[in-house]
C-alpha cells in the first residue's frame, strides 16, 4: 500500500486541520492513470490512457482494457481483475508492487 497526498473529487488537495491528507493513494493513482494522457506527466511521458479520448469514440473495449492494463504494469501494478464495461465504468483491481532495494 503506498500512501500518498489525497486529492478531492475535484482534483484539490484535500486539506483537514490546516495540513494534506495523506493515505492509501493506490485507488487514486489507478484512477489518475486512466483519466490522464501520454505527455501530461512530465516525469513519465509515456504514463496514461486518456480515456476521454475513448468517450463517444469507436474504439473497442477490448483495445481500452488492453491500454489500461499495460498502463498499470508500467506504474509497477498487478492487475488482477480489470472489467471494462464502457469507458465510463471501469472496475480495477490489483495492487502496486514494492519496490525493493536490492536487499
Amino acid at each position: 500500500m503506498v500512501k500518498d497526498i489525497i486529492l478531492k473529487d475535484d482534483y484539490d488537495l484535500l486539506v483537514e486541520n490546516g495540513d494534506f491528507v495523506v493515505d492509501n493513494s493506490d485507488p487514486q493513482h489507478v484512477q489518475l492513470i486512466i483519466i490522464t494522457a501520454q505527455g501530461e506527466w512530465k516525469e513519465h511521458v509515456l504514463l496514461g490512457v486518456g480515456i476521454e479520448s475513448f468517450i463517444n469514440a469507436p474504439s473497442s473495449l477490448q483495445e481500452l482494457s488492453r491500454l489500461i492494463n499495460i498502463q498499470l504494469i508500467s506504474d509497477n501494478y498487478t492487475v488482477t481483475k480489470l472489467n471494462v464495461i464502457s469507458p465510463t465504468n471501469i472496475m480495477v483491481d490489483g495492487q502496486r508492487n514494492e519496490f525493493t532495494n536490492g536487499n
